[in-house]
Parts: structure tokens; sequence; C-alpha cells
């Protein structure tokens, strides 16, 4: 049964551990890559294939809603980053996900049943 190790928020040397012994599949997260500088394990740059890439998990906002929130300087260092700056930000963070060297890449999104 394919495994993703949930190796977010503070990790320890055990947790890495653990993950690299049963060669699990971590987790990297788009919206949390630009807020920190260069040296961001969540920036694209730093990937192994041996990991999931998300835009965004269900704890987050929709790509688009988090593009829409973040301060102009912030899209200014993303579009830098990502080298996209002639498509929207949320299509350039998508393109990056797909792009990236991780082994699998997903996309969440909201769908709005409306009448049921």
């Amino acid at each position: 049964m394919p495994l993703v190790a949930e190796d977010l928020g503070i990790i320890t040397d055990e947790v890495d551990a653990l993950r690299d012994e049963f060669l699990l599949p971590g987790m990297k997260i788009l919206q949390f890559a630009f807020g920190s500088g260069p040296d961001n394990p969540y920036l694209p740059d730093h990937y192994e294939r041996n990991c999931v890439v998300y835009t965004g998990t269900h704890d987050n906002d929709t790509t688009i809603g988090w593009s829409q929130s973040i301060s102009e300087y912030e899209k200014n260092y993303i579009y830098e980053y990502l080298g996209n700056p002639s498509m929207p930000l949320h299509c350039a963070v998508i393109q990056a996900a797909l792009a990236s060297v991780a082994n699998l890449a997903v996309i969440p999104c909201r769908i709005f049943l409306i009448g049921f």
C-alpha cells in the first residue's frame, strides 16, 4: 500500500530517520516555500525524487486565495524564483509543482455543488 509521511511542522531527527528507514516519501508544500529565503526546504530546488509536492493542503487556502492574500513583495519574489511573470501566480505555482522532480504532484481543488 503506498504511504506518504506527513513530515510537516516540527520535525525531529527521529522522524526523518523513520521516514527514510521505510523509504516513505515526505511532503513538500509550495505555499510554505517562499516566506523565509533561499534555504527554505519547501523550495523546489531542494526536493529529492522521493517526495510528494502539494500546492497546499486541506489546512491552507486554495492556491488562488493564497495568491490573492500575499503581499506584492512576496508575489514578486515568487515570480522571480519561478520565472513565469506572464501567467497568473496560481498557474505558475501549479506549473512549478508539476515540473518539479517530485515523484508525485497533488493539486487540491475545491468543488462547490449548488442545488444539492
